[in-house]
């Protein structure tokens, strides 16, 4: 649990480093990386519903299945309040810059490496199923 805990930090630290180097802090970039953090939980959320279809090859949300789009905000406002409380609440944030910023040249570009990794795997794993299964309905 201890290294999920640090990864998750680790994503939230390098989406709000991003931030603050290209924006400042005048763009309020812990909240964007809360924000951004959020949203990768969602799209991995939703991956699961596909992955699950073309593993198991049943159908966890139908095509036919709309949700409302009040229930998609609340849980994402959700996601927002868990995230804000976890990264920002107290000034956490600012601790894990402090620890984050203690890194060498090599375990930055390492953890920046990996985080690239996980965003473009949450792309695929979201999108992936789904473009295979419509073509195998083709």
């Amino acid at each position: 649990m201890k290294g999920f805990i640090k990864a998750y930090q680790l994503l939230f630290y390098k989406i709000y480093s991003w931030g603050l180097k290209m924006h400042g802090k005048e763009d309020i970039p812990e909240y964007n990386a809360v924000f951004g953090i959020s949203f990768l939980v969602f799209m991995n959320i939703l991956s699961i519903s596909g992955l699950t279809e073309l593993i198991f090859g049943r159908e966890v949300v139908t095509y036919s299945t709309t949700i409302p789009r009040w229930t998609i905000a609340m849980f994402l406002i959700f996601l927002f309040v868990i995230n804000y409380m976890i990264f920002i609440h107290k000034g956490k944030y600012k601790k894990m810059a402090k620890d984050f910023n203690k890194e060498n040249d090599k375990t930055k570009l390492i953890s920046t490496v990996i985080v690239w990794v996980y965003i473009i795997f949450s792309i695929i794993a979201l999108f992936g199923p789904w473009i295979i299964l419509v073509d195998n309905r083709s």
